[in-house]
């Protein structure tokens, strides 16, 4: 038998912690489990206002009332529901980095306008009624959109409902510094 020289290799052993991966690719489930399980409720939603505001333009310039009903009926929950997500994460500031703390307060302002017209009838800061704004302003048979006009601010569904994914897809596990106090 001949012995063969043994040499000392080095091996790197690359362990991944389950959880680690996890996180990684859904940070939410880091700061907060429930807020998780509220912005998935928020996305599948936003799904079902773009599918039934496309359903509602008939061609031409004819539009299903019914459907734009339930598109605006979903949308007014789905912006209070945004507002509500954003607002929760605001208040527990110090598990986010700094940089998210600020999108979170610019996103938060940018719903809050919206959402106090929708629930209140009336302006943000209690600057009086505001009338048919919660109402739809505007129509955009070519993109198969409705808006909003606050206080000279549109507001398109179809942009709101992808700026939320935007934000949302652009959180990373780095940006999240501890769990809710809340999870």
């Amino acid at each position: 038998m001949v012995d063969s020289p043994t040499q000392d290799v080095d091996v790197e052993v690359t362990m991944t912690d389950p959880m680690q991966e996890v996180f990684e690719a859904d940070p939410l489930l880091a700061f907060a489990p429930l807020t998780r399980v509220q912005v998935k409720a928020l996305q599948e939603v936003a799904q079902t206002i773009s599918a039934t505001l496309s359903a509602s333009f008939l061609g031409g310039s004819s539009v299903d009332g019914s459907a734009m009903n339930k598109a605006y009926g979903l949308l007014w929950l789905w912006v209070l529901g945004v507002y509500e997500v954003l607002r929760t994460m605001s208040q527990a500031k110090d598990c986010f980095t700094p940089e998210l703390r600020e999108r979170l307060a610019i996103e938060k302002r940018y719903y809050a306008k919206l959402r106090v017209p929708l629930t209140k009838h009336e302006f943000a800061g209690g600057r009086g009624p505001a009338g048919l704004a919660g109402m739809l302003s505007g129509v955009d048979i070519s993109r198969k959109d409705v808006s909003f006009c606050i206080e000279g601010e549109t507001y398109s569904a179809r942009d709101m409902i992808n700026r939320f994914s935007v934000f949302i897809s652009r959180i990373k596990l780095a940006d999240i510094r501890a769990r809710s106090p809340c999870a």
